[in-house]
């Protein structure tokens, strides 16, 4: 269907063992000799046929039998004209996966864990997908110790008592440090997966886009906070930002594709020259916030800096749900919104220099 084609069922070609399923792709029609031998192929080895173009009910489940033929049957909905509905009720998720969400062993729905629990005295829970409610229990569990750790430090810390634009209140510093550090974590967890398909080595990709992001960042971080008065910093280090993520979004698939021959430590080379300014640009943030705090209410510094970091820790598991569900580059969208409001709430130093 991506590719154009508006009757995929008459591409196709599915046959059931009793352990295994083959599907064949054609780019044309299969045409009456092909089904012919495919049939044929099926009844001398005691394949059963779960798909083919004009293939009956009565010709599957024949030899592995079920007690009904659910793939044909599941085959149908998923070649139907009401695909995506079948899709939606079905009760597992059977979409299929692309570059922007790579997971291919993930099946779980949440709406079908009550059902599999209610089940499993008939072995329903052996049929949940662990990695999936064990993700979203290292989330639960992220957040709550994260909260105590946040909030439990007001109870000591003595109220900021800056008004306007330049006081450092407590919400400023909240929001503006936990938006930097989910922000940071999304892009570079999203980008840990489009390097590799660049490059096809995920530990040489891993190990580019977190070098390259951490010392980068570590040199923006500095530059910043020498030049954190300085007017136009912060718009500059968003706009940056925002201008690198948008290229790498949309112009390093064109770009890689057409290097796609070269040598992998030249494609390395080539991304760790798109990485490094993006990453300089997304480490002033942190540099900003701090030099603010320091010149408006210090006492704040050390709450910051752990909001910061549980931020992170939270971000490197939700990152993964989120493309789960929507796909890595509506990661780095949400992450490109949250350098928008840490901009916006920012806490800034009284008396920037000229």
């Amino acid at each position: 269907r991506e590719a154009g084609i508006a009757d995929p069922e008459r591409h196709l070609a599915v046959l059931r063992s009793w352990e295994t399923v083959t599907v064949l792709a054609s780019r044309r029609p299969l045409d009456s000799g092909t089904l012919e031998a495919v049939r044929g192929f099926a009844r001398a080895r005691l394949f059963d046929l779960a798909w083919l173009p004009g293939l009956e009910a009565e010709e599957t489940n024949r030899y592995n039998r079920f007690a009904e033929a659910w793939l044909y049957r599941g085959l149908g909905g998923i070649l139907g004209p009401d695909a995506e509905g079948f899709l939606d009720a079905y009760k597992f998720h059977v979409r299929p996966v692309s570059d922007d969400s790579p997971y291919f062993s993930r099946f779980m729905k949440v709406s079908t864990l009550p059902e599999l629990y209610a089940r499993r005295g008939q072995g329903g829970l052996t049929l949940v997908e662990r990695g999936y409610p064990l993700l979203w229990a290292t989330l639960v569990q992220a957040l709550v110790l994260g909260l105590v750790l946040v909030l439990l430090p007001l109870r000591w810390l003595p109220r900021s008592e800056g008004t306007g634009e330049s006081g450092a209140g407590g919400w400023r510093v909240a929001v503006y440090f936990l938006c930097i550090g989910l922000a940071f974590l999304f892009i570079e967890m999203a980008f840990i997966q489009r390097i590799t398909l660049y490059l096809g080595h995920p530990v040489l990709a891993a190990a580019l886009s977190l070098s390259g992001f951490l010392v980068a960042a570590g040199i923006g971080s500095h530059c910043a906070g020498r030049w954190a008065r300085h007017r136009g910093l912060a718009a500059g280090a968003l706009a940056g930002t925002l201008l690198g993520a948008s290229m790498w979004l949309f112009a390093a698939e064109p770009l890689f594709g057409a290097v796609a021959s070269a040598q992998t430590w030249q494609i390395a080379l080539l991304v760790l020259a798109g990485v490094f300014p993006l990453g300089l640009c997304m480490g002033m943030p942190f540099a900003i916030g701090m030099r603010a705090l320091r010149d408006e209410c210090p006492e704040r510094i050390p709450w910051a800096w752990g909001i910061n970091g549980c931020a992170s820790v939270v971000s490197a598991v939700l990152a993964v749900l989120l493309a789960m569900h929507l796909g890595f580059n509506a990661v780095v969208g949400i992450a490109l919104a949250l350098y928008v409001l840490a901009w916006a709430v920012r806490p800034r130093s009284p008396a920037p220099a000229d």
